[in-house]
């Protein structure tokens, strides 16, 4: 096979992508796998020789601390299956710096809801979103249920993606999409059973994506995020199974059970929230748990 493309992502001595064109193009993907790389199991600074591993029809190779793609034919996530990870609740610039540099795809935004965690100004989502790199997706969660109330919330945040956590009427969902054409626009599912396959299915065809919670839009005060509590991961997979657009999984995952859920749902990404976080504050060493355990499952055999 011969050279196709080359590409070098540097690292900085902690492993973290730097700024630049490619880390911000491969700052999931590659980051994370070098970041694996690049150092021996046991922490220590590894000596400067190569090592090379297969990935689909690329070679790659760690010298020195750069990671090189030879070959690539399709994008690294692509080659290794790479599970999206969307970090939400983010209350800060600096929880957002956090979870960019830890690797993840997505960042979310809470605002007003009738109950949950997270919960943010409109204006302090849009202050914290143009921070955020190009690269990454920034989710608006919106509890409201009108079109015109929604957009104009989307004004004032703009952010790339609409999270509609409680069920919308179809005409106001199809007059959204009409006038945020560019926007991703993303419904919540609160899995309690098997009406929430049919819902599912019924929402599919006028959204880009599917989230899956474990709230409860039923009661009296509604429970629409942030609960921290498991559902049945059985009715998640016969939703991501039974619909064609992307699936993320949310609802009390943590570093102890992300593998888990991986396995039994297969989602296209992953949404946490209080999994990741300590006091209330985002914190590093749950966040990086999590990503670890993403890249260890994902992580093709070397050679």
């Amino acid at each position: 096979m011969g050279l196709i493309t080359t590409l070098r992502l540097h690292l900085s001595p902690l492993g973290h992508p730097v700024e630049g064109a490619i880390a911000k193009k491969l700052y999931l993907s590659g980051a994370l796998l070098a970041m694996r790389l690049s150092r021996p199991q046991d922490g220590r600074r590894e000596a400067p020789h190569r090592r090379v591993f297969k990935a689909g029809l690329s070679r790659v190779t760690i010298d020195n601390g750069a990671l090189y793609l030879f070959g690539l034919r399709q994008s690294l996530a692509g080659n290794i299956n790479m599970i999206r990870v969307k970090i939400c609740c983010i209350k800060n610039i600096e929880e957002a710096r956090i979870a960019v540099e830890a690797g993840a795809a997505a960042l979310g935004f809470v605002s007003a809801m009738p109950s949950g965690p997270g919960v943010i100004s409109e204006a302090k989502i849009a202050e914290i979103v143009k921070s955020v790199p190009p690269a990454v997706g920034t989710f608006l969660l919106t509890s409201k249920r009108s079109f015109a109330e929604i957009l104009k919330q989307h004004e004032v945040c703009r952010t790339n993606s609409i999270q509609f956590t409680d069920s919308l009427p179809l005409e106001e969902l199809f007059k959204l999409r009409e006038s945020l054409r560019g926007i991703s626009l993303v419904q919540v599912i609160h899995v309690t059973g098997e009406e929430s396959i049919e819902e599912a299915v019924a929402v599919a065809p006028f959204v880009d994506a599917i989230l899956l919670d474990s709230g409860n839009p039923n009661l009296a005060v509604k429970e629409l995020g942030g609960t921290g509590r498991v559902h049945d991961w059985n009715f998640s997979r016969r939703i991501r199974d039974a619909v064609s657009v992307p699936i993320f999984l949310a609802g009390g995952l943590r570093p102890e059970n992300v593998t888990e859920a991986i396995a039994k749902v297969n989602p296209f990404g992953l949404d946490l929230c209080s999994g990741v976080r300590t006091n209330d504050n985002l914190d590093p060493a749950k966040l990086k748990a999590v990503m670890q355990s993403l890249v260890q499952q994902r992580m093709p055999k070397e050679i």
